[in-house]
């Protein structure tokens, strides 16, 4: 349970065939499912005077429950050359469906940390600088990879054994899905330590348990603790630079007139910047909103030819593209992950949403993509916003946090009438 299989499609094209899609995609119900890249080998089978091409359709699926799981059948639509004389009506071929026996995990050896990751992984811990003074920051990283589903891998150093020594601060962890001849998941963890006492600190090494099922034994995956030097604080001397040049009374006209222009230099400088800023920003928006709206005509031209499949793909696609506009992580979280982190935020809240059902409904039974217009408006509500300027839409964010938040140290106003 949890390990990743392979499912493969492999479909032998005649060669008078122009086009095959799917008419019913596969659907992975009780699985985590995950698109792999088609492999077209090139190579060619012949049966009797007939060749076909071979091409394999992969996903890597994770059983999320132990028992045994059907995967339904699906079905093919072929479309053959177009031949004036003798046309010939689409074909549709079904494509089987099979049965997949899910054994539990074992409990004998099962670590009390364990969390369910199962599969190969490596672990590795930087920490950087190795020395530093009394209150200055130590950035702590920690990066996972392998072929176990690491999506709900928790915090793999833990709860820090030093008490008052050390302030943690910890970041949102980063995720990034590999697809290749088999789906490989990166997950990425980062902490700022802060020290708060001299001497030698040790940062605890991180630790993941798992169970592998090539050896059918758990084990864990560790990095050693790693030792900081901790110096006292360092002070910064202020240097004062003098001149030897006498200053003008403080009625001078002349050193009035140097302010003013040294003022209005400054000015204009500042606005030159400000908008050289802003035009440099709104062209870098208008290139990056080009993938979404690219990915979205993809999305139209496979919803009218009836491709569902890829009408749902290529809409996610631009879904997450448009929210990385918004959120620079997007394409490094998953749907739910993304859905939380637009929470609050109307328009950004109603694209995750629909990219958390696309990402929820691709892979079941009979999927015909219902919500492609409530997708197409979330992009339009998204696509105005691209043009803004992220410290002035955060600043904005920001201000409106506090006067929604009460004030601790007001009393409360008396009630009263009215």
């Amino acid at each position: 349970m949890g390990q990743q299989v392979l499912f493969v499609a492999r479909i032998l094209r005649r060669d008078d065939v122009a086009n095959v899609s799917w008419l019913e995609p596969p659907s992975f119900p009780g699985f985590r499912a995950e698109w792999l890249p088609a492999r077209v080998s090139g190579e060619h089978e012949s049966r009797g005077e007939v060749g076909y091409l071979v091409v394999e359709e992969r996903r890597a699926i994770f059983p999320a429950r132990a028992g045994v799981l059907e995967i339904p059948p699906a079905r093919l639509l072929c479309a053959p050359e177009e031949r004036p004389r003798e046309p010939l009506p689409p074909q549709i071929t079904r494509v089987p469906g099979l049965a997949l026996r899910v054994a539990a995990l074992p409990q004998s050896g099962r670590p009390a940390d364990f969390r369910g990751v199962v599969g190969s992984l490596d672990i590795e811990t930087h920490v950087e600088p190795r020395r530093v003074g009394l209150g200055e920051t130590v950035r702590v990283s920690v990066r996972v990879w392998g072929d176990a589903g690491l999506w709900d891998v928790a915090n793999p150093i833990g709860a820090s054994p030093h008490g008052a020594a050390l302030e943690v601060f910890t970041r949102r962890p980063e995720l990034a899905l590999e697809p290749g001849a088999k789906l490989r998941v990166r997950r990425s963890f980062a902490y700022d330590v802060v020290p708060r006492s001299e001497g030698e600190l040790e940062i605890p090494g991180a630790r993941i348990p798992y169970f592998d099922p090539a050896r059918g034994v758990y084990a864990v995956a560790a990095t050693p603790a790693v030792r900081v030097q901790v110096d006292p604080r360092t002070s910064r001397s202020v240097v004062e630079v003098g001149t030897d040049r006498a200053a003008p009374p403080t009625g001078s006209r002349g050193g009035a007139s140097r302010v003013a222009r040294t003022l209005a230099i400054s000015l204009a400088l500042t606005l030159l910047c400000v908008v050289s800023a802003g035009i440099a920003w709104q062209r870098a928006a208008r290139r990056r909103w080009s993938a979404v709206a690219r990915a979205a005509e993809r999305a139209r031209a496979a919803r009218a030819r009836g491709d569902s499949e890829t009408d749902a793909r290529e809409l996610a696609s631009a879904l997450r593209a448009a929210l990385a506009l918004e959120f620079p992580e997007a394409r490094a979280l998953d749907a739910e992950e993304l859905f939380e982190r637009a929470a609050g935020d109307d328009d950004a809240e109603a694209a995750a949403r629909r990219l958390l059902e696309l990402e929820r409904a691709r892979f079941e039974p009979g999927f015909a993509n219902p919500n492609a217009a409530a997708a197409e408006s979330a992009l339009r509500r998204l696509r105005p916003r691209a043009w803004w300027v992220p410290p002035l839409r955060d600043a904005a964010r920001r201000i409106r946090s506090r006067r929604a938040a009460p004030d601790p140290g007001r009393p409360a106003a008396p009630a009263g009438p009215g």
